[in-house]
């Protein structure tokens, strides 16, 4: 089977490994975060405040004070144990204050928000034409 690595003559700079991340989005069994974080061969848990929120009531409220008390509490614990936090928010203070807990791996935007963005923008630059 090909890789993509061997189609395009890629050659690694580093050994490859899989990594496993959890997403946790949901509300319920939250109480037991270590114990899922800690199973064998899980590299990271991945939070996803959009999804928490709906989990919590909060359905297209990611900044919701109580979603964001417990993103903050998840990274916190997980930095307890030694599990690697990520998350994903558009809220660009709310990523800068997710790296400053110890997240990982923070992704900051999205494809299709960052597509509208770029022809939104484009398009104010010719309205006047």
């Amino acid at each position: 089977m090909q890789t993509v690595l061997d189609k395009f003559k890629i050659t690694p700079r580093a050994p490859m490994k899989r990594f496993v991340y959890l997403s946790k989005p949901k509300q319920l069994r939250w109480e037991n975060l270590e114990d899922i974080a800690s199973v064998d061969g899980v590299d990271g848990v991945f939070i996803g405040p959009a999804d928490l929120a709906a989990s919590m009531g909060f359905t297209g409220q990611p900044d919701h004070p109580d979603v964001v008390k417990a993103c903050e509490d998840a990274i916190a614990r997980l930095g307890v144990i030694g599990c690697p936090a990520g998350i994903l928010t558009l809220n660009e203070n709310f990523s800068r204050r997710c790296i400053e807990l110890g997240t990982l791996f923070t992704a900051v935007g999205v494809d299709l928000v960052i597509v509208v963005d770029g022809a939104k923008e484009l398009r104010q630059r010719f309205n006047h034409v």
